[in-house]
């Protein structure tokens, strides 16, 4: 059975006085085709500041810059699972905005029926508090929200076509008290998130073939924001934690072993102190630990 060994330095303490390294905290990591392992260890040296071959802390740039790609790759990872899921979450939001704005539309028609009602039996001697009581003992509005699925409206108003002509209040409505989603009024500056929607719709009387008054609802963007945020909360967490995990397994995977000859190959070429260092660490103990490290991982398994 194949196993891909990776070995990674956790921690380096040094002597505050030469630089010299003297502790190398270690992580061995083991995968096969079914599981995944680590060993972790240190090593304690005893450099010789006299020594041509000493290299300080200071001067092992090669970790610095190991250090910073592994922070840069894992920040890069980090930021894709966190986007994907963001699009998940805004496409969840879409879908239930969507929704909301029909049933805000679906409220507001049967609201515009009661006010057509109302008004034409009273001959429009009421007013629009009149109205919202009489509609509260009859149906009630916190009924019909629940009915239509709808959250609590921000407003929930009637506006007469005699003010509306008048100027007396802006319904956001054009001069054939049609909904205009051009005018400032129907239109939010908030962030994206904390919009609005607002459903406008026409009532009348039979006396007249022009609509008697409008019936304006405006609903917040934010209950669907926290209804979508409880309902896939934790499916939003176990994906992070799923995601996270398979990126691990590709990182091993695609992870390969380079040899540890000093003499040829990219550590000749390369011949910085550090690779003595990890010579030293890797070389002399990687034999030593795969089988404890592969019993390890067996006696986990029964």
């Amino acid at each position: 059975m194949s196993v891909e060994t990776i070995w990674e330095i956790q921690n380096l303490q040094r002597n505050a006085n030469d630089g010299g390294v003297i502790k190398i905290d270690w992580v061995l990591w083991a995968s096969d085709t079914q599981r995944v392992t680590d060993l972790s260890g240190e090593l304690v040296l005893s450099p010789d500041p006299s020594s041509s071959d000493f290299i300080s802390f200071e001067n092992l740039v090669w970790l610095l810059k190991f250090f910073l790609k592994r922070f840069i790759v894992i920040a890069l990872l980090q930021l894709l699972i966190f986007s994907f899921i963001f699009t998940l979450f805004v496409f969840s939001f879409n879908q239930r905005r969507e929704v909301s704005k029909v049933q805000s539309k679906a409220l507001a028609s049967v609201i515009a029926e009661q006010a057509s009602y109302y008004f034409e039996e009273n001959n429009g001697k009421f007013s629009s508090n009149d109205f919202f009581s009489f509609l509260d003992n009859r149906i009630g509005v916190e009924k019909l929200t629940s009915a239509f699925n709808v959250n609590p409206p921000e407003l929930l108003t009637v506006y007469f076509r005699s003010d509306i002509l008048r100027g007396v209040v802006n319904a956001g409505t054009d001069i054939n008290l049609i909904k205009d989603d051009n005018s400032p009024f129907n239109q939010s500056n908030r962030f994206f998130f904390n919009n609005k929607y607002v459903a406008i719709k026409p009532f009348y009387i039979e006396s007249s073939d022009k609509p008697y008054g409008v019936v304006r609802i405006e609903t917040s963007n934010i209950p669907i924001l926290t209804e979508v945020l409880y309902n896939n909360g934790i499916f939003y967490m176990l994906l992070f934690l799923i995601l996270n995990n398979q990126a691990f397994l590709f990182y091993l995977w695609m992870r390969k072993k380079k040899s540890l000859d000093v003499e040829t190959g990219y550590l000749k070429e390369s011949s910085l102190g550090s690779i003595k260092i990890m010579h030293k660490l890797l070389g002399d103990v990687i034999e030593d630990h795969k089988a404890c490290l592969l019993y390890t991982s067996d006696a986990a398994d029964e």
